[in-house]
Parts: structure tokens; C-alpha cells; sequence
């Protein structure tokens, strides 16, 4: 083969090499991932959530969804390494702060899942006020006594329980008294079991939560602020999610907001219907949906 035609072969090669390039790139561009993995600690509001959250991308945006259920730590880590997707739910500035400012870098904000959630150490309000009303009243003998000295808590490691344990130093009013990790279903049962028998309890509570709607309880003052005010509540993501994924399904996530009443009726609902949970909110209230996976033109069909 002379040089002119080595040449003319050569470019001809070359040409329908960039083709093939283009239209693969092209291929791959447009495949986009339909597999979700997000992690979810084993508190009822996040569970609650995540059952409206496995609705939305299951039966309205075609995904195919695998829930995990983890400790917060642990969760945060993987969607930083990328080995989860998602994560509901970060809470902060403050209850997640320690996990969040180790990935801050590394993940997507989605946006803003609810504001108003607070933390608080709460008692049932048949409790009288000027017995128990604040954190520093639990280091009067009689109200020790009532209080057998225990605390209520939830899982260990929690942003809450983190918070307790160092309320539990700095506080000279606690000094006898035992913080008692547990499931949240665990501290329920005994804010549940103490309120049967009309006796004194305090539980490391938060909103949004059912026992809200379900008890009559009030928050102890903290004068000492560690719990914080106001928060809210974020989901978070690996941060090529907007790549990988369809835009329909990451512009979803960025509307997928509630005020705080509403998500206090999630988690009630959640206490009946369980896994279902998701299905019949969106039963209930169609249009939320509707305007997550659809927008604001969807509110106005």
C-alpha cells in the first residue's frame, strides 16, 4: 500500500474511530443509573420518612430502591465513600455537627427535609412544674427520688445521646443519676409504662416524633444550652449524584420538603401503618406528592 493510500485509509479509520467515540460518549451520557441505595438510622421519624421516600422513588420515579438501615456514623461515612447514595436525615447545625463536619466536603445537599426540629429532655406534664421544670430542678433529693435516678434515652452514639452524655458531666444536678441507652421503641415504652402509672419519667425526646401527638408531655428547660434551639433536617447525598442519576429523581429530592405538623402526622402514621407508611400519606395527600415529581406547573393543573 503506497503512502497516499495508507494515508486516505488512515484518515478514514480515524474518522469513523471518533464516530464510534462520539456516539458511545453519547450512550453513556444519556445511562443513567436506576439503582438507590440510602441509609437510615432506626429512629421513627426517619422511618417514617423513609417509607414516604421509598414511595416517591419506587412508584413515581421508577427506581429501584434498597433501604439500610444504619447508625448515623456509619451512614455518613458511606455516603461520603459513595458505597450508599443517600442519607436521611442530617440534622443540624447542631445534633449531627461532629459527622457532619467530617464530609461537609465530600457529599450533596439536597435540601432541606423540615425545619422547627428541636431536641429536648421531656416529662409527662401531670409533673408539676414547680417540683421539675428545668434540668438543674433534677438535683432537688425529692425529685431524684421520683425519678429513681434514670434517664430514658435512645440508641448510644445518636447526636442526642452524645449531647446527654455531655450534659450528664457538666451538669452538677445529674451527678446521680444514670443515662439509659435504648432503642427508641425501647423509651417510648417506658414514657408509655411510667404514664400508665401516673410516675414521674425523663426521656431524651425530639420533634418530630409521635409521643408528641400520642402523650401530654412538655420539654424541660436547659439552661445551659446544650440541646440547642430550632434545627433542620437536610438529606444528603454522594456528591456526583446529579451526575449519575436521572435529573427527574435529583429534582425530586430538592422539592422533597414538609412542615414540621406534617411530619409530625408521619410519624403517627407511621406507629399504625409501618412500611406502608409512604403509600398512605400519598393516599392522603396527593398533591404534595404530585408537586414533588411534578413541580409547581403540577399545582397548577
Amino acid at each position: 500500500m503506497n503512502s497516499r493510500k495508507f494515508i486516505k485509509y488512515g484518515s478514514l479509520i480515524l474518522v469513523l474511530t471518533l464516530i464510534i467515540s462520539l456516539f458511545s460518549a453519547v450512550g453513556f451520557a444519556e445511562e443513567k443509573r436506576t439503582e438507590i441505595k440510602f441509609g437510615v438510622a432506626p429512629y421513627t421519624d426517619a422511618l417514617a420518612l423513609a417509607s414516604l421516600l421509598n414511595y416517591m422513588l419506587e412508584e413515581e420515579l421508577g427506581m429501584d430502591v434498597n433501604i439500610i438501615n444504619t447508625n448515623l456514623g456509619a451512614s455518613y461515612q458511606a455516603v461520603a465513600t459513595k458505597s450508599e447514595d443517600l442519607h436521611l436525615t442530617s440534622w443540624l447545625p447542631e445534633t449531627h455537627k461532629n459527622y457532619w463536619e467530617k464530609v461537609a466536603s465530600d457529599v450533596t445537599v439536597f435540601g432541606i427535609i423540615h425545619e422547627h426540629a428541636e431536641m429536648c429532655w421531656a416529662v409527662p406534664n401531670y409533673v408539676p412544674k414547680d417540683k421539675l421544670n428545668s434540668i438543674p430542678d433534677m438535683g432537688d433529693p425529692e425529685v431524684r427520688k421520683e425519678l429513681n435516678g434514670k434517664i430514658f434515652g435512645i440508641s448510644a452514639g445518636a447526636g442526642e445521646m452524645q449531647i446527654s452524655e455531655k450534659m450528664m458531666e457538666e451538669y452538677e444536678a445529674l451527678d446521680d443519676y444514670s443515662l439509659i441507652p435504648a432503642s427508641d421503641v425501647s423509651m417510648v415504652a417506658q414514657l408509655d409504662r411510667k404514664i400508665k402509672r401516673n410516675e414521674w419519667a425523663v426521656v431524651t425526646l425530639w420533634r418530630p416524633h409521635f409521643a408528641w401527638n400520642r402523650y401530654d408531655i412538655r420539654c424541660l428547660e436547659h439552661p445551659k444550652g446544650y440541646l440547642g434551639t430550632e434545627e433542620r433536617s437536610q438529606l444528603i447525598g454522594r456528591n456526583d449524584f446529579v451526575d449519575i442519576y436521572p435529573d427527574k429523581v435529583s429534582t425530586a429530592l430538592s422539592r422533597f420538603w414538609l412542615p414540621i405538623e406534617k411530619v409530625d402526622e408521619l410519624t403517627e402514621m407511621y406507629g399504625e401503618y409501618e412500611e406502608a407508611t409512604g403509600e398512605k400519606f400519598a393516599e392522603k395527600y396527593p398533591e404534595i406528592m404530585n408537586y414533588w415529581v411534578n413541580g409547581y406547573e403540577a399545582l397548577n393543573n
